[in-house]
């Protein structure tokens, strides 16, 4: 009974440990299959060519809330690219302070002097008969006459000087903003516009545009309207320069060294490439292009061109096909992910 008993009790654990060792392989399976499908459905990448094309369906497009953008040529000028300072005006106000004051000392030593000279005509009417002015009095108004006539001329040379100063430094369009009351002086006073410096190297022949771009702090493009060309070149380039007013958001701090770009050159046919299409990757520029309905591929673009929107680049750089402005850093993420997975799985 107890020989009959353990043979059943074998048999019965055989019959489990093949149950469910079977269960427990088939299940170990399903798993390694479906790490297998999420892998393969996560790669999707197709080598092509030399380029890595990424391979995703309209729904899975959909689910990434990818949006492409039309490229379609246009026409625009080239950007010469400068060197921008944004300029501390405390000399600037310094000198408007010093102008002002000698203005103010040359009105009120015209005034003496019109007063003295007035008093001096009255006693010198007065004195075609000795009996009403002594020669005395005469000679003490004509002394005093004199005297404020020569501190009229001195406040006069002094302003002079001081505008002479200020020609030679800042032009004579910043000039008229040392005047009482100049809208352009105020809103730099407030903090509310820049005055930026902008040069170029030497033998470079430019001619000022109205408006030009620099980059700020934040790497962001402002635009920037032409003031007057600097009287003196930057040491450190020798080349032309122009003074430039721009808006400040607080980005344009005061000694802030910058890039500007500004229209010339010769006119050229491209597309504009929209900031949110642009990623940026090991210190380059990147947009995904469409290939097919359901392929993106990543393709480097210059940046040496900046728009109010993004950059202009020229048409031989891109096919023309839309480009993703919305989800290319999403598509990035998958590239690199699916190339990780790739290589876990081999």
């Amino acid at each position: 009974m107890k020989k009959s008993f353990g043979v059943w009790f074998a048999l019965f654990a055989l019959i489990c440990y093949w149950v469910f060792g079977l269960a427990g392989c088939e299940k170990a399976g399903e798993e390694e299959k479906e790490r297998e499908e999420r892998i393969k459905s996560q790669s999707n990448l197709i080598s092509k060519g030399g380029e890595t094309i990424i391979k995703l369906d309209q729904d899975t497009q959909r689910r990434a809330g990818l949006v492409t953008y039309d490229l379609s040529p246009i026409k625009y000028q080239k950007q010469l690219p400068a060197y921008g300072t944004v300029l501390p005006v405390q000399e600037l106000l310094d000198l408007a302070s010093r102008i002002a004051d000698a203005n103010a000392q040359l009105q009120k030593a015209q005034a003496g002097l019109k007063a003295s000279r007035a008093e001096y005509d009255r006693l010198k009417s007065l004195a075609k008969d000795p009996q009403n002015v002594s020669e005395k009095n005469l000679q003490a108004a004509e002394a005093g006459w004199k005297t404020d006539s020569a501190s009229a001329q001195s406040a006069q040379r002094m302003l002079a000087a001081l505008e002479g100063q200020a020609r030679q430094q800042w032009g004579e369009a910043i000039l008229k903003w040392l005047e009482p009351g100049s809208p352009d002086l105020d809103q730099i006073i407030q903090g509310k516009s820049v005055l930026i410096q902008i040069s170029f190297p030497a033998a470079t022949a430019v001619a000022p545009a109205p408006a030009i771009m620099v980059r700020d702090s934040q790497e962001k493009l402002i635009s920037a309207s032409f003031v007057s060309s600097a009287p003196g070149t930057d040491p450190r380039f020798q080349g032309a320069g122009f003074f430039y007013l721009a808006n400040n958001s607080g980005s344009l701090p005061a000694g802030l060294n910058l890039e500007a770009f500004m229209p010339g050159g010769d006119s050229m046919e491209g597309y504009l490439i929209p900031a949110s299409a642009v990623i940026w990757w090991q210190g380059k520029a990147w947009v995904y292009q469409k290939q097919g309905a359901d392929g993106f591929v990543r393709k480097e673009i210059s940046t040496a061109t900046p728009a109010d929107e993004g950059w202009l680049i020229p048409r031989a750089d891109l096919p023309e096909e839309p480009i993703v402005s919305k989800g290319a850093q999403q598509l990035l993420s998958e590239e690199f992910k699916s190339q990780a997975q790739t290589g876990e799985g081999d």
